[in-house]
This record gives structure tokens, C-alpha cells and sequence, in this order.
């Protein structure tokens, strides 16, 4: 039985499995994978650059209004509309409870005592959603008593001049302010206790389903509103590929300013989509490099970069070219997605074709095995001798 060679046997185990596949199905593999994170960019930045195709529709069509008076010639237009922002006297107001405020919107925050598993463990607290029941010796009730839930309320005639504005743009205002002075109450067994509305009989010691309310309001002197102009009110403004454009700012703000935060509001690309796109774009482009490098005999060596630093192994300077040409694919992929939303696109992928192919195809026409059709071409010629002449010869 013969024994192996230690040599072959270190040469095999030495082998990729890159090694041990054809160059035209290497080759195969990397455009799959190349195309495949040039798809998965594509669907990464597409809700970007779509909602920015919309703000720059927005921004070329929109009609900025400040004089309060409504221009019917703007009507079905993206509007700009700022003012004083007036509502009837009173305010808002919640009917239940009794509870007013002078503000365009009064928000009802009701919180109900439960239980909750936080950390793994099983805790009690209030909380403003139904917390499903943990098990069937810690019951939740199933939802609030009637008319007890949160709740908003708006104040009659809320306008900008004679723009009419409605919850849903007050909705969009984030700033809130507490309101600490609540009238007492005495109704369907809620009380006042500790700032608060509460069917507690303790809110220090409470019981399971035990609810509590406090309130908060918005308001402001003056106020900005984004959308579209639909007879006397604003409405959402959505383009043709269903993006909507809906904003409400404190104070008298200018068109600029606007623009630059609807900007900043944009659906972010999805992160991780565009990690896995890179992922397969470097392993693509590299298998693809290496395979099509492979197929027609080149074998870089960087002679330019190696007289300054060193000799260059083949493998080193076949990672290093792979390594620029994902590079080239990566950034010819993103500025095409990228072109119409940042100009930066276009300049990265300016600079890298430029640089590329200049340490690229020298290299290339140097070290690509080239044949001659001048020369002959050698092929060896085996003569089988005459066993019975040679003999002949030897007597």
C-alpha cells in the first residue's frame, strides 16, 4: 500500500474552496451576488429618493401664504400658510369630565393600575394601553370604563386668517403643557386625588383596574401649516407615488425653513438591507474580479505601488485590485441610486473610474500573456521507432 505524500497531502488541504471550483461557475456565482446587493440597494434608498422626489415637487409647486386670506387660484396647490393661530373663546373642552382649557386642543392622558411582566419579572403600574392579562391569577381588565379612556378634544373655529385647521394638523405639534389646576369633580365615582381624576378610593395603595387622569394642552400665538390647499382648509399633500406631505410649525416660519424640515423627516434607508447589500457586493465583485482575472492568465503585480514599497505577491495584489474594483461597483451603484438626491454620488464614482483604470490597465497589458501570430507555434512531434530496426541496429 503506498503511502501519501505529506506535500500533496498539505497542497490539498491548502485549497479553497474558491480552488476547487471552475472559473466560469466562480464567475457565475460572483454576477449573482453582485446583482442581487445592487437589487437590494436599489430597494434600500428607493423610499428616500422617493419621498424626495416628492419635496422637490412639493418645493417647486408650493405658494407660500401669509396674509391669511384665502386664494382660490391655489386651490388643489401645496400651500405654505402662517399666522395667528385663533380659536372661539373657551377653548377646549372635555364634556365628560368638565375639564377646559384655553387652547386650540386639550389631550385626556388616562392611565389604568395593571400588571405587566417587565425583565421576567411580574410587576404592577400604570400604564395608558390594555397590557394583555401575564396569566390567570394576574387578570387585567379586559379595557376602561366607558367614557374614561384618552382622549382629545378641539377647540370650535381653530384658524389661520381664514384658513380653517383641523385635529389632525394640531395633532402634529408635539410640544404639550400639563394642566395643574383641575376643578374638582364628582362623577360616576371619579374624584379629584392628587392632581389627578381617579376612582381610586387610594391612589398611594391602588387596586388592580384602578384608573387615573391628568391633562395636557398646546398652544400658541402663531403657527405654520404644510399641504395642500383644498377650498379653505389644508389637507395632506400626497404626489403620484403616494407620499404625503403634512407639517405644522410653531411660529411664522419661512418657506426655507420648511423645506429643510420636511428634509429632515424623510424615511431613513433601511440600515441592515443596506449592510447585507455591501456584504454581497464585495464578495460578488471580488469572486468576479479573481475569476475573470483568472480566465484570461493576468496576474497583477503592482509594480508601481512595489518599487516604492515592496515586491508584491500575486495573491496580495490580486486582493488589493479586487478590493478597488468592489469599490468602483459599490460606488457606481450608490451614485446611480444617489445621483439626484446628493452630487457627492457623482463624485465618488468620478474619482474611483478615474483611479481605477490607472493602476489597473497598465498593469493588465503588461502582465496578460499575449500570443504572437507571427511566430510558429511549437508542437512536439513523438516518433515510434521500429522495434525490429532498432534491433538491427544494436546487433
Amino acid at each position: 500500500m503506498k503511502k501519501k505524500s505529506p506535500i500533496a497531502e498539505n497542497s490539498v488541504k491548502k485549497r479553497s474552496v474558491y480552488d476547487k471550483i471552475s472559473p466560469k461557475v466562480a464567475a457565475a456565482i460572483g454576477a449573482i451576488l453582485l446583482t442581487v446587493g445592487i437589487i437590494f440597494v436599489c430597494v434600500a434608498v428607493a423610499p428616500r429618493k422617493a419621498a424626495i422626489g416628492a419635496i422637490e415637487n412639493f418645493e417647486n409647486k408650493v405658494v407660500t401664504i401669509t396674509s391669511g386670506e384665502v386664494n382660490s387660484s391655489c386651490n388643489g396647490y401645496p400651500v405654505i400658510v402662517s399666522g395667528k393661530l385663533e380659536y372661539d373663546k373657551g377653548g377646549a373642552v372635555d364634556a365628560i369630565f368638565g375639564i377646559s382649557a384655553d387652547a386650540p386642543i386639550l389631550y385626556r392622558i388616562s392611565e389604568m393600575y395593571q400588571w405587566s411582566v417587565e425583565d421576567g419579572k411580574l410587576v404592577s403600574g400604570w400604564y395608558e394601553e390594555i397590557i394583555e392579562s401575564p396569566d390567570e391569577e394576574h387578570r387585567n381588565p379586559a379595557s376602561y370604563p366607558s367614557n374614561a379612556k384618552s382622549n382629545y378634544y378641539t377647540a370650535p373655529g381653530v384658524s389661520v386668517g381664514e384658513y380653517t385647521v383641523s385635529a389632525e394638523q394640531l395633532l402634529l405639534f408635539e410640544r404639550r403643557i400639563g394642566l395643574e389646576a383641575l376643578p374638582e369633580v364628582d362623577l360616576r365615582g371619579f374624584s379629584n386625588a392628587d392632581g389627578y381624576i381617579t376612582n381610586s378610593s387610594d391612589l398611594s395603595s391602588p387596586k388592580i383596574g384602578d384608573v387615573r387622569i391628568r391633562y395636557e394642552y398646546f398652544t400658541v400665538e402663531n403657527a405654520t401649516f404644510a399641504g395642500k390647499q383644498r377650498s379653505e382648509s389644508i389637507v395632506s399633500y400626497t404626489n403620484h407615488e403616494g407620499i404625503s406631505l403634512f407639517a405644522s410649525f410653531e411660529g411664522i416660519c419661512e418657506r426655507d425653513y420648511v423645506i429643510s424640515e420636511l428634509r429632515g423627516t424623510l424615511e431613513h434607508s433601511v440600515i441592515w438591507l443596506l449592510m447585507l447589500a455591501s456584504a454581497s457586493l464585495c464578495v460578488g465583485a471580488f469572486i468576479l474580479f479573481r475569476s475573470l482575472t483568472e480566465a484570461i492568465g493576468y496576474k497583477p503585480s503592482l509594480k508601481r505601488l512595489s518599487a516604492k514599497l515592496a515586491k508584491i505577491p500575486y495573491d496580495k495584489a490580486a486582493i488589493i485590485y479586487a478590493a478597488a474594483f468592489t469599490v468602483c461597483v459599490y460606488a457606481v451603484t450608490y451614485s446611480a441610486i444617489w445621483a439626484s438626491i446628493y452630487e457627492i454620488g457623482i463624485v465618488i464614482s468620478a474619482v474611483v473610474f478615474l483611479l481605477f483604470p490607472m493602476l489597473l490597465v497598465p498593469d493588465m497589458l503588461e502582465n496578460t500573456p499575449r500570443r504572437n501570430d507571427n511566430e510558429a507555434e511549437y508542437v512536439p512531434i513523438l516518433i515510434k521507432k521500429d522495434d525490429e530496426s532498432v534491433s538491427q541496429k544494436h546487433r
